[in-house]
């Protein structure tokens, strides 16, 4: 032994320890941290379109949820899970998407967008394109979102808009996930 700190055997035990809880310990953080993205990007969709509702009947106007990739403008073929866009149809009838097409015209308000679920997929049996909230709140049909990690390592989630237009997360129900490749 010598006085100049740690000796090599010292400093091997040193690492090996550190190797061994490091080992037991990142693949338990990655998890909470895939669980942590799971519960934001559930609560991203629901907040969506429980904002929108709110603005169709705050504003007694006609408020439109669609999939876009840079936030500005509708990408009907586009993912969901790229992103999308929330704004207010300030020129059509009442309840009406001027061209019925779920894209913002000249004089809508853009109330709202994101960017994307990364790591994620978005899809929807019932929404291609677009959600149109109407004045009284209601979305037509009711449907539902399903978001499905790329690693599938965790469980989806489903956001269900129910017949009312109200978004919900059944914490019984999970949405059948393809095998990640």
């Amino acid at each position: 032994m010598n006085n100049r700190g740690f000796t090599v055997l010292e400093l091997l035990v040193a690492i090996s320890v550190a190797v061994i809880l490091l080992t037991i310990g990142i693949p338990s953080f990655m998890q909470i941290i895939a669980e942590n993205r799971r519960v934001s990007y559930t609560a991203d969709v629901f907040n969506t379109l429980n904002f929108a509702r709110s603005e169709a009947i705050s504003r007694n106007l006609s408020v439109i949820v669609c999939k876009s990739a840079d936030g500005e403008r509708c990408s009907p073929s586009g993912a969901w899970s790229d992103g999308w866009l929330v704004y207010a149809n300030l020129e059509g009838d009442l309840g009406e998407d001027d061209f019925g097409n779920g894209e913002p015209d000249a004089g809508d308000v853009h109330l709202l967008s994101n960017q994307g679920l990364k790591g994620y997929t978005m899809t929807s049996p019932d929404y291609d394109s677009h959600v149109q909230y109407i004045p009284a709140g209601r979305a037509a049909p009711a449907g539902q979102f399903e978001l499905c990690p790329a690693n599938g390592k965790i469980e989806g989630r489903i956001v269900r808009i129910n017949a009312a237009g109200r978004a919900t997360t059944p914490t019984a129900s999970t949405p059948d996930c393809p095998d990640p490749q």
